[in-house]
């Protein structure tokens, strides 16, 4: 690995980090690969698709209506619960942290 991109990974709320590099890390330091995960790379690894699923549900929300609150279109939703497409940190954090939708 470049050293570079291994500054990048280790920046505080750098966009994306692969499970592939941080398990090679974890390795490394012999740690468990969750202990490098911060909140959103933990919402990746434990299941996306059903934590947006689920979210969407309480709020009562069909994929369309989602879309339209988000500005996304509805296949991009179908996909992040479907785990076909990774959801940007910015939406996560607009999502589950900001919870622009409540």
């Amino acid at each position: 690995m470049d050293r570079t991109n291994y500054g990048h990974y280790e920046e505080v709320g750098y966009e994306y980090c692969p499970l592939s590099i941080l398990e090679k890390l974890a390795t490394l330091y012999n740690i468990p690969v969750t202990d490098l995960m911060d909140d959103y790379h933990l919402f990746l690894y434990n299941g996306q698709g059903n934590r947006v699923l689920q979210y969407r549900k309480n709020l009562h929300l069909t994929q369309q209506e989602m879309a339209d609150k988000l500005g996304v279109n509805r296949t991009t939703v179908r996909l992040w619960e479907k785990e076909f497409h990774r959801m940007t940190r910015p939406t996560y954090e607009a999502l589950f942290i900001q919870k622009i939708l409540e």
